[in-house]
Formats: structure tokens, C-alpha cells, sequence
């Protein structure tokens, strides 16, 4: 989990567009950008939840 985010964003970026523009009154003042942030934090943590199980030497070594 060392590499930049910027990857993550840019995946997710067309589809918080594409979510935002259907559903405008849904998300108020929710940018693009703002919704990529919690979408590819809560991808960061659930990859390094899953890593953790397994390979739990590596993810402990990687913490430190």
C-alpha cells in the first residue's frame, strides 16, 4: 500500500461525475472531488484490512 493515491482518484473520478450529474438534489454541495476522496479512502482501507488477513507479517512490517 506505498503507491500514490493519484491512480485511485483518477479511476473514480468519471464515475463521482457521472453520480453526481444523475442525482444532483441527492448530493447537494458534494464536489467530484470530494467524493473520490471518501470513495478511494474507504477502497485504501478495506485493501489494507484485506492484506492484513492475508499476509499478516508483511502488513505489520509495512505499519512500521
Amino acid at each position: 500500500m506505498r503507491g500514490e493515491p493519484d491512480p485511485y482518484r483518477d479511476a473514480f473520478r468519471l464515475m463521482a461525475e457521472q453520480v453526481l450529474a444523475a442525482e444532483p438534489a441527492r448530493f447537494g454541495m458534494v464536489t467530484p472531488t470530494g467524493l473520490v476522496a471518501v470513495a478511494v479512502g474507504e477502497f485504501l482501507v478495506a485493501a489494507n484490512a484485506l492484506m492484513a488477513q492475508l499476509d499478516p507479517m508483511t502488513s505489520a512490517n509495512e505499519a512500521t
